[in-house]
């Protein structure tokens, strides 16, 4: 909910400054808005997801079905003025929205395709399984690691979905650099564990991330692990987790055999040994440490090379991926959302999100295989499922329908306002006002009338205050003469006794 927050306090600030001291009115402007918006993509979601993917034009106009949405949320300001402004700030939003106000239409318009897509025939089990299917999977060691500890629920959770994925024909393989990444863990875990002792607070501090450790996941599962049986050990546990020996080979084995993952090297995905892929995925090592040296995250080398080079696949898919690769493309299966902000920068950045969550793929299963428990997507977007949406449609083709919608309502606008104003002039005069019977004036007739009233009074008020203000000018001018006259003949009257007395 940060970019809803963000668009809300910023809309408060734009509100005062227009209508000070109404900062009451602000918040609920600001709230009013925000559902105004998120309304108009329910509204129009299915005609938007048409227009994208199908290239077919509503016979609606647009304009008539936002303008709808906008007024009837509008309806709840104070005063007319309040109303006109807030539609106005909303339109403003879709057709030029500043760089906050991008974020959170595009999150909207993603999370609505997405939405779309998963809903697009409650009886079509592939029609959703299809969005995933032409998606490469990288499997992430945060993954990884809890599928294969023996912890309580999440373990189970995890293959389970992952099994269920690769058996509709879903694609996860994992990458040999997050398998000794894994490994690496590991054997770190079991070091400190020999060297401060399974109860000791250090393996505590590990597990979680806290006192200057990095959080490890095998730490952390023990504990939960011993927790249920106090009889184990940290090298039973590993044995148990492994099925095997602690080391390469154990794990790629254990990969293939019990999850059906297999083991590549990037090279064979796609072409790492071209100058482009390694000069961009230089480039992506750079912007990590840079990114993380300015925010809470730290980045190990090996962190970095691998973060590196799944985001340079994911990014050159389409350029660079080998004829035998035929997904259409490629996405990290993670539980992190660092190659997130990747994807914003400005240098490096791509036009969606290059990550996709475990829970994310469980909702789209669910909806396949029970398409009646659906939610309403006021509910949906704020989940952990967006993930999965923001992965499946670019920001071109959310964005692609907006301008014109606006650009069409701009132009009704323009015309009905040309015509407004031809019937003002020519038939609300003052002369059409004096014409009319007072019974028969309609009431905006009168209103308009009493407004005029109003006016009339404020110039005569003016007119008044006008007149004073040049009467009290004028007696000032005259007192300041005076008082310059008389000045003068002081100084006359002294020399003239100076004279007098030589």
């Amino acid at each position: 909910m940060r970019l809803c927050n963000v668009f809300k306090d910023q809309l408060e600030i734009d509100f005062l400054d227009e209508f000070p001291d109404q900062e009451m009115e602000a918040q609920k402007a600001a709230e009013i808005a925000l559902n105004a918006i998120v309304e108009l993509f329910h509204e129009r979601a299915i005609e938007l997801f048409r227009s994208v993917f199908k290239d077919e034009i509503s016979g609606i106009t647009p304009s008539l079905g936002m303008f709808r949405v906008f007024n009837e949320w509008a309806k709840a300001c104070a005063s007319l003025s309040t109303r006109t402004w807030l539609i106005n700030y909303c339109t403003g939003t879709l057709k030029q929205p500043k760089s906050y106000e991008k974020e959170l239409i595009s999150y909207l318009a993603r999370a609505f395709f997405c939405f779309q897509v998963l809903d697009l025939d409650p009886n079509a089990f592939q029609a959703r399984i299809r969005v995933l299917k032409d998606k490469l999977c990288l499997i992430d060691s945060n993954v990884l690691i809890p599928t294969i500890c023996p912890t309580v629920g999440t373990q189970f959770l995890y293959k389970e979905t992952l099994s269920k994925s690769i058996s509709l024909g879903i694609s996860v393989v994992a990458l040999s650099k997050t398998v000794k990444e894994v490994e690496r863990a590991a054997i770190w875990a079991q070091s400190l564990i020999e060297r401060e002792g399974e109860g000791s607070i250090d393996v505590l501090y590990a597990a979680y991330g806290d006192a200057g450790y990095r959080p490890n996941q095998f730490l952390k599962s023990f504990i939960e692990s011993a927790s249920k049986d106090c009889k184990v050990s940290f090298k039973s546990y590993l044995k148990r987790s492994f099925g095997g020996g602690l080391d390469y080979e154990s794990i790629v084995n254990l990969l293939t055999r019990e999850l059906s993952i297999p083991t590549l090297e990037e090279q064979d995905l796609i072409d790492s040994e071209s100058g482009d892929f390694k000069e961009y995925k230089e480039r992506v090592k750079s912007k990590i440490f840079k990114i993380a040296a300015g925010t809470y995250f730290e980045k190990s080398k090996s962190r970095a090379e691998i973060e590196s080079i799944v985001y340079s696949i994911i990014a050159l898919w389409n350029n660079l991926k080998l004829e035998t690769v035929h997904q259409g493309g490629c996405r990290f299966l993670s539980s992190g959302g660092f190659l997130t902000r990747l994807a914003e920068d400005d240098e490096i950045g791509i036009e969606f999100s290059p990550v996709m969550t475990l829970d994310g793929i469980v909702e789209v299963l669910r909806l396949a295989e029970q398409p009646e428990a659906r939610m309403e997507f006021t509910e949906w977007i704020k989940l952990n499922y967006f993930s999965t949406s923001a992965s499946l449609v670019d920001d071109q083709a959310a964005r692609k329908f907006f301008s014109a919608t606006i650009e069409n309502a701009e132009s009704v606008y323009n015309e009905n306002l040309t015509v407004f104003r031809e019937v003002i002039d020519n038939q609300l005069s003052a002369d059409y006002l004096a014409a009319v019977p007072a019974h028969e004036r309609p009431k905006y007739v009168e209103s308009l009338k009493a407004k005029a009233d109003e006016i009339h009074d404020l110039e005569k008020k003016r007119q008044y205050y006008k007149e004073k203000y040049e009467d009290k000018k004028r007696t000032e001018e005259k007192r300041k003469r005076k008082e310059k006259y008389l000045k003068q003949e002081i100084r006359r009257l002294r020399r003239g006794k100076k004279k007098k007395k030589r």
